[in-house]
């Protein structure tokens, strides 16, 4: 099938019917009246020291104030101890976010330890993992499990070749053991117009380096009461920030392809949506960009809604996303043709791959 005038004519229309939706969807800006928030609670100095993987145990110690080392990188499936050395402090140890404790299964002491107890975890998984003291959230630390051989340290970047430096200059920006740098991060994209409005792939890897440095959930701080609040977190850069910290996850979590409800279940309803558009990403980058293996995969998902927000992920990915990095500029569509995909679809695929297919076809024309 060949676009006719007729047709061209048919796709602008849904081009402008569909960029509404997008930008109430995607691009809705900050409102001028919306203002941050600091958390009531004091922020408590830590120490920066990190305990490097070696042959022998790994121990952490609680002061009655400071996790020592803050961060403790041992290699997967080992054991680390956190100690309670203070003289008249409880510790409870658990993972975050406070108070669910959902990022690591089991990392819950699920009791207080009184002075000279201790609480042991093996952690099964690779990737940076945080915690606190559920009887005093802000108190925090860090666990970053690595591979022996660090195959399972995958690198991954989003960001087409001409921003690279650009994204660097970002990524330089965020501090290890220090989740309100991002705010940093944010600032500074959201302060030149120009960047703030195509943003998304270096937001992509943002989240990536956030994700590897901080956690999921302090990586998430702007739903996160550890930090300043920020309620806009689906909209920094179309979303790009949060679904590049849910790619990261997702590589050092597989079980989360076969229960994707898991990964949004602790972030906060006003961004939900945004957070499955990012498992479509997921599950793009897990089937290395088969859009139709992916789009399947969303099919795990048992809400409808959700479902369909995870289609958006796919197809944006497939027809509007960078393409640099997969050496393509296409992801399985025909450039002069973008709608005969979308005319095969499954009815309940069609209306995600109709919106995304019409900027698709504007990019390469």
């Amino acid at each position: 099938m060949r676009l006719r005038p007729r047709s061209i004519f048919l796709v602008l229309i849904v081009v402008i019917l569909s960029s509404g939706y997008v930008f109430n969807t995607h691009f809705k800006p900050p409102l001028a009246e919306e203002t941050s928030l600091t958390d009531t609670e004091p922020t408590l100095s830590v120490t920066n020291e990190t305990v490097i993987p070696n042959d022998t145990v790994y121990r952490v110690t609680y002061d009655g104030q400071v996790f020592t080392p803050i961060t403790v990188i041992p290699y997967k499936n080992m054991a680390v101890t956190f100690v309670n050395i203070s003289t008249s402090t409880e510790l409870w140890v658990a993972s975050d976010p406070h108070p669910l404790h959902t990022d690591i299964v089991g990392f819950d002491s699920e009791r207080s330890l009184n002075p000279g107890e201790s609480y042991t975890f093996t952690f099964p998984n690779t990737g940076t993992f945080s915690y606190h003291n559920h009887i005093a959230h802000l108190q925090h630390g860090f666990v970053h499990v690595i591979s022996v051989d660090n195959s399972e340290d995958l690198p991954l970047s989003k960001t087409p070749v001409g921003l690279t430096q650009l994204r660097d200059k970002f990524l330089a920006m965020l501090k290890p053991n220090d989740p309100n740098s991002i705010f940093e991060v944010v600032d500074a994209l959201q302060k030149d117009p120009e960047l703030a409005s195509d943003c998304h792939d270096i937001a992509h890897d943002v989240g990536h380096q956030a994700y590897d440095l901080y956690g999921f959930s302090e990586a998430m701080t702007f739903n996160n009461p550890h930090h300043v609040k920020h309620p806009l977190v689906q909209y920094i850069c179309a979303g790009g920030y949060m679904h590049g910290i849910i790619e990261q996850l997702s590589l050092h979590q597989s079980a989360f392809l076969t229960q994707p409800d898991i990964i949004c279940a602790s972030v906060e309803a006003d961004a939900r949506d945004s957070c499955f558009h990012g498992v479509g990403h997921v599950f793009m980058l897990a089937n290395e960009r088969d859009p139709q293996q992916s789009i399947d995969g969303c099919r795990l998902v048992t809400n409808d809604t959700d479902m369909y927000r995870c289609f958006e992920g796919v197809r944006m990915e497939q027809f509007w996303g960078n393409t640099e990095y997969v050496g393509t500029t296409s992801l399985g569509w025909e450039t002069n043709d973008p709608l005969s995909t979308c005319v095969v679809a499954k009815s309940d695929e069609k209306p995600t791959c109709f919106l995304y297919s019409t900027f698709g076809y504007l990019r390469i024309h």
